[in-house]
């Protein structure tokens, strides 16, 4: 985890590096026991190990979902190619250390979202425990167990968790996740592995009620959620490979990854559809001398696509599947070029320069004409760049500045491509300037970021 702090600390922006230590010893229980001290990370979960998140003011209208901020496992995508993500398949026992970027200062990874990008770092056989188990309980039929192990025998190496969640009572869940990765080294600059990532969620929904209601009798659900049986079943499966090689001065990241997702998801209208993703990216690390002075150099190529096929239907009560109200095949298509470069001018200053390009289709064919045909595609090309000083004072104290562009791709349910103004909503974007320090003393640690961000063609869709 020192490799990843030094690394990080080379960006000229807000980051941090969260270590297992400070989650694994408390519940572990949702994805806010993970960052929830993390300055300038919001997050309120709803139930089980749901929740919303944001990062600089990034998906504030959700109700449902995330977005405006990419995830990554591994430096690897598992985000749903239209931008979606949820928190409860993040387990946290599952994880050695989470990098959290936060605004556009996650060029590393060809990110370039409002909100930034957190990395979740799984351990490897190399450096996990041979066996390892823990039991929580709680109120309101709380029960986590969890298992792990991991081991290396000569190239090769695993580390395999599964845990099982429940939350009983008013606001029952029931979550199953399974993480695991299969590495081999060929040579010490030159290895792959193979990730495998399951999970089980079922969920009933207690729905919105009034603020008295919530004050007077905090376990009481939505009445009208209670009738139609409102819940959210998913069951996901992601299958992931990153080779990395490493040359004099230049390491080499590329690999590809696939999503299966079958959601069943009774609310205001009976929800089945399943989800596919699939993609591949590669990067390149360059650090080395031009013309006497330290030149590091990251860019790198991504692609991720994916396809949702959903259908709609009357939701009758209890959860039951009437006539088919909608159905609609979604296509997502996604490029990404990206390089962030820092010019070191100054043994301890450094000159960043980068930038994004990045290309993206929504395309939507309409399967239930009675309501007219609402098909329809768009696409969008964006340029995003950015500047910043980075400048050492000391080995333990930093002075940083950047300005950057971000830009995001609006989400099927905001470009729903059923009236003329939802046919053309454009990217998201936001310009934020951006100063800070952070440091440490022998009594005091500090990491402090100045912000403004303002944005334009705010997805304002809930």
């Amino acid at each position: 985890m020192a490799q990843a702090t030094a690394e990080i600390q080379r960006i000229p922006g807000g980051v941090e590096v969260v270590p297992d230590t400070q989650f694994k010893d408390g519940p572990a229980n949702t994805i806010k026991d993970i960052l929830g001290w993390v300055p300038g990370v919001l997050i309120q979960t709803r139930w089980g190990p749901d929740g919303r998140i944001s990062i600089r003011g990034s998906g504030l209208s959700r109700s449902f979902g995330n977005r405006g901020i990419n995830p990554y496992m591994d430096g690897i995508p598992i985000n749903t190619a239209d931008g979606l993500f949820d928190l409860f398949e993040i387990d946290p026992t599952a994880y050695r250390y989470v990098e959290v970027f936060k605004g556009a200062n996650a060029l590393r990874y060809g990110s370039n979202s409002l909100g930034g990008a957190i990395n979740f770092v799984m351990p490897t056989g190399r450096d996990a425990s041979p066996f390892e188990a823990r039991f929580d309980a709680g109120s309101f039929g709380y029960l986590k167990t969890q298992t792990s192990s991991g081991g290396a025998y000569g190239p090769a190496d695993y580390f395999i968790t599964a845990s099982a969640q429940r939350e009983d009572k008013h606001s029952r869940t029931d979550t199953e996740r399974l993480n695991a990765n299969f590495g081999y080294q060929f040579s010490p600059d030159a290895e792959t592995r193979f990730y495998v990532n399951a999970g089980r969620w079922r969920a009933e929904i207690p729905g919105e009620v009034t603020k008295t209601a919530a004050l007077s009798n905090p376990r009481a659900a939505n009445p009208d959620f209670l009738i139609q049986d409102q819940q959210r079943n998913i069951d996901t499966v992601r299958l992931a490979n990153k080779t990395t090689l490493r040359f004099d001065n230049t390491t080499v990241d590329f690999g590809i990854f696939g999503l299966d997702r079958h959601v069943d998801h009774p609310i205001f209208q009976y929800l089945d559809f399943t989800a596919k993703d699939y993609g591949g990216f590669v990067r390149a690390t360059d650090d080395r001398l031009i013309g006497g002075f330290r030149n590091r150099l990251i860019t790198g190529v991504n692609l991720q696509n994916g396809t949702i096929d959903i259908n709609q239907y009357i939701n009758l009560p209890g959860a039951v599947k009437g006539p088919l109200a909608s159905s609609n095949l979604w296509k997502s298509e996604n490029t990404s070029i990206y390089g962030d470069n820092s010019f070191f001018v100054l043994p301890n200053v450094a000159l960043v320069a980068g930038g994004l390009f990045m290309h993206a289709v929504r395309d939507q064919r309409d399967r239930f004409l009675t309501d007219g045909d609402q098909s329809g595609r768009r696409t969008w090309d964006n340029i995003s760049p950015r500047v910043g000083l980075l400048w050492d004072v000391d080995p333990a104290w930093q002075v940083f500045g950047n300005i950057s562009r971000s830009a995001e791709v609006p989400t099927f349910d905001v470009n729903t491509f059923a009236t003329p103004a939802s046919s053309n909503v454009d990217i998201q974007t936001a310009t934020t300037y951006e100063i800070g320090t952070r440091g440490r003393r022998p009594d005091v640690t500090w990491d402090v970021s100045l912000y403004r961000a303002r944005a334009f063609s705010d997805h304002v869709a809930s």
